[in-house]
């Protein structure tokens, strides 16, 4: 398993979906998660450099439609690894986090 698909289901994918505890009555959409998941990466690897505005509203839209199955993707974190486990390139800011 590469690293980007390890770390998927180790520490995204909620644990009752994860791997080792998956059972025949897991959710079809589990796997459309893991894919579009993988997608997106795909896309940070295709759009070089990617800009981390337009990264933070990707991951922010992926973890709205797959909260019932992923915990949030945290937009820098990911970049972080990314950059680190495929050497992607990043321009431009995070945006500001509102105050709570």
């Amino acid at each position: 398993m590469e690293p980007t698909q390890l770390m998927f289901s180790s520490r995204l994918l909620r644990k009752a979906y994860r791997p080792e505890r998956r059972h025949q009555g897991c959710p079809a959409d589990v796997f459309q998660c893991e894919e579009e998941f993988m997608a997106l990466v795909k896309q940070s690897e295709t759009t070089q450099p990617m800009d981390r505005g337009e990264w933070h509203r990707l991951c922010n839209e992926f973890s709205d439609k797959w909260e019932h199955i992923c915990h949030w993707v945290h937009p820098r974190r990911l970049a972080d690894f990314l950059t680190e486990n495929l050497e992607l390139e990043w321009v431009g800011e995070y945006p500001i986090r509102p105050e709570t």
